[in-house]
């Protein structure tokens, strides 16, 4: 399984992908341009149990694959410009896990000036939505081009 980690910048998505996935990560805007991604087993009782019993030459566990994605600033899927590499590495996930900030600090400033998780969480559901509507309207393009 993929899990793709997305919310507004500053609000800690990296930190839960580093407690996730035990691995560190670099936090801040802009600190790392590549995305972090890491594997991760899943611990399973009944595999280790079955696994003796049937003595198989190769077990292999579940595993859950995290994906950081960046950031997504309100406003920054538009008509005029999608954010092609956003939607492609959320195209690329099997789910999606919203991070929003409920935590205030006077040296991390919210992108929004309040911090107001359930606001945050609205915006990010209606960012998505747009994502979602301007591929059906790009899709029915090419669909009326091609019946012509």
């Amino acid at each position: 399984m993929k899990i793709g980690i997305i919310g507004l910048p500053q609000s800690g998505k990296t930190n839960v992908f580093t407690a996730l996935t035990g691995s560190s990560a670099a936090i801040g805007i802009g600190s790392t341009k590549k995305k972090n991604q890491a594997i991760v087993k899943v611990p399973d009782q009944r595999l280790d149990f079955l696994s003796k019993i049937y003595e198989p030459q190769k077990t292999t566990p579940a595993t859950v694959n995290y994906l950081d994605l960046s950031s997504l600033r309100r406003g920054k899927i538009s008509a005029d410009s999608i954010d092609a590499e956003f939607l492609d590495q959320l195209r690329s996930v099997d789910a999606i896990l919203m991070v929003v900030r409920k935590f205030e600090s006077a040296n991390i400033m919210h992108p929004l000036e309040t911090i107001d998780a359930v606001h945050d969480a609205e915006n990010l559901n209606n960012e998505l939505m747009l994502a979602d509507l301007m591929i059906i309207e790009k899709r029915l393009e090419k669909i009326d081009k091609d019946a012509k």
